[in-house]
């Protein structure tokens, strides 16, 4: 039988530790449960519009939109998610500026890879193809300076569809773009109804809990 002696033991059990982050660290390499039945995604985005229709028809000068997006869902079933979505906003147009504020609810479906099972780790920098729906109530404040710096309140409500991707960093982050077409409706103190319509692009970082 072969005799190991001390220094050699001492050099197995030292290349054992060395290997062994390694492997986890390739183990952390998947991702192990998000998309599933009760995990949690929030995710945070900056987006930029350029705005037509009716209701922003203000001497042919289309509106400029800046605004942040905050989101948190609940998967209910596998690559369903369901939650809330708010915004925050800086929007101008000509002499006019005003800020908005909205939350609502919000329907996301995340494609998996076919073939792929509930509990199948998904490997990093695999894209996740995803559709929405929201419908958001919002407030909207602002101040119009060619008007004598007019300041006025409206109410309204926007309904989006979208569409866009994730790009899985790790195990509970991601980045995504997306896009989405929203149909807006807007009621003034004088009871007037105004539509329109946006096409918007944004960007931004999702999280998972689970």
């Amino acid at each position: 039988m072969r005799r190991f002696s001390l220094p050699s033991v001492l050099l197995l059990l030292s290349f054992a530790v060395g290997v062994m982050p390694v492997s986890s660290s390739a183990q952390r390499m998947f991702l192990r449960r998000p998309f599933e039945k009760g995990s949690l995604i929030g995710s945070g985005s900056l987006s930029f519009s350029s705005s037509g229709g009716d209701l922003y028809a203000v001497a042919d000068k289309r509106r400029t939109q800046f605004s942040f997006n905050p989101s948190l869902s609940y998967f209910v079933t596998s690559g369903l998610a369901v939650g809330l979505q708010s915004s925050i906003s800086y929007t101008s147009q000509g002499d006019q500026d005003f800020t908005s504020l909205g939350i609502g609810p919000e329907v996301s479906y995340y494609l998996r890879k076919r073939g792929t099972k509930p509990r199948q780790p998904i490997a990093a920098g695999t894209l996740i193809p995803y559709f929405s729906a929201g419908l958001i109530f919002v407030r909207t404040s602002g101040t119009a300076t060619s008007w004598g710096n007019y300041k006025y309140k409206v109410n309204g409500t926007t309904f989006s569809l979208g569409t866009g991707c994730l790009f899985m960093m790790s195990s509970r982050y991601a980045i995504f773009l997306s896009a989405s077409y929203e149909f807006l409706r807007n009621q003034g103190g004088n009871a007037e109804t105004r539509t329109g319509n946006r096409f918007a692009v944004s960007a931004g970082l999702s999280a998972f809990s689970f």
